[in-house]
């Protein structure tokens, strides 16, 4: 081969792989270009150039083409090596986060091997704990609500792990696309799974708290009847403990609800109160029945005490005025008795009269006490 043609052939490999032709290649490209690499190196031997400094020349540009396309290809290999391997990250990334919105505490490594034919730990690399755990519950606050917050968390990451995926899918391979479209639709699914079955348990719930509600707001309409019928009896032996014993049973039915417990323990504290007026009343007139009745008893008791004084007396000169005679010692003796038992009698009365006037202490000390 001539110099003439040898140069075509070099100028044509060169446009084989320069320019556009660098970048990757499949394996048959790759295996034909270095096999015209040792046919133009043969064929340098063999070759005829005007001079050796020619063919040295050509043989030196021929060998820099090829150095620089090994260069290239070194260069192309590290590129599609760093780019397979942010793809790798991409995916791992997308997968992680998805995992992170999955609301149960176990199968998604299941789910991605039914969805994808391959185990999770070959899609994704193993994410920090912090990242895949269970959002923090609400501190003090009803399970349910707890649950709601939690499965809110949850979307939030579902979110962020979808609008990743929707922006950089073009990025992945059309597999690994495939595969987290699948992923994210899966979790998606379940977190719905999880809000409609929180939806369904909050509805029967609040229908059974309302049951509830409305049968213990009932049993406290009848525990205020039944205080208010106990008020025309307020005075009666053993109606006090029947309003103690009430509101025991009050305290016993628990809260009717928000809309009903503050209106219902108003009218149940009213009927209450009132009670306790009619019993006072009640306690008030007894006392001062009483009291009418032990001053009255008092001044007959006086009134008796004196008229026994007055029979004592009169005993007494009757004693003083007996004459010697058959008799005398006779008629001494019987009216010494009387005198005697007059003297005790009056005694007793007088004992019976200080009991009565502390009596009476007692019972005007109890009604300023209720007043």
């Amino acid at each position: 081969m001539d110099s003439i043609q040898l140069d075509a052939k070099v100028k044509e490999f060169e446009d084989r792989v320069n320019g556009t032709l660098t970048p990757a290649k499949d394996g048959p490209f790759w295996r034909e270009t270095w096999a015209l690499v040792k046919e133009i190196d043969r064929e340098f031997k063999t070759a005829v150039y005007a001079t050796e400094a020619d063919k040295k020349a050509a043989l030196y540009r021929f060998q820099n083409i090829v150095d620089q396309m090994r260069i290239d290809r070194k260069r192309e290999d590290a590129r599609q090596a760093s780019q397979a391997k942010g793809l790798t990250v991409l995916r791992s990334r997308i997968i992680n986060q998805a995992r992170a919105a999955w609301p149960r505490q176990d199968g998604f490594a299941v789910m991605v091997k039914e969805l994808t034919g391959s185990n999770l730990a070959d899609l994704a690399e193993p994410a920090p704990v912090k990242k895949v755990k269970t959002p923090p519950l609400m501190p003090d606050t009803d399970p349910r609500e707890r649950e709601r917050y939690r499965l809110e968390k949850l979307s939030e990451r579902m979110q962020v792990a979808r609008d990743l995926f929707d922006a950089q899918k073009e990025d992945l391979v059309p597999k690994a696309q495939t595969d987290c479209a699948r992923i994210l639709e899966a979790v998606e699914a379940e977190l719905n799974k999880a809000l409609e079955l929180w939806k369904k348990e909050t509805v029967e719930r609040k229908q059974k708290r309302g049951a509830t509600f409305e049968q213990r707001k009932q049993e406290k309409l009848r525990l205020i009847a039944e205080m208010h019928k106990l008020i025309a009896s307020a005075g009666q032996a053993g109606f006090k403990d029947r309003s103690d014993a009430l509101m025991a049973e009050w305290k016993k039915v628990g809260s009717a609800g928000m809309d009903y417990e503050d209106d219902l323990w108003a009218k149940f504290k009213s009927a209450i109160n009132s009670f306790w007026e009619a019993r006072k009343g009640s306690q008030t007139q007894k006392l001062q029945a009483r009291l009418d009745n032990q001053v009255d008893f008092l001044q007959k008791m006086q009134q008796s005490v004196e008229h026994d004084k007055g029979v004592l007396r009169e005993k007494r000169e009757k004693l003083l005025n007996v004459f010697d005679g058959p008799r005398a010692e006779l008629i001494r003796k019987q009216l010494g008795a009387v005198v005697v038992s007059l003297e005790q009698k009056i005694q007793a009365k007088r004992i019976k009269v200080k009991e009565l006037q502390s009596e009476i202490t007692a019972i005007r000390r109890n009604l300023r006490d209720a007043e």
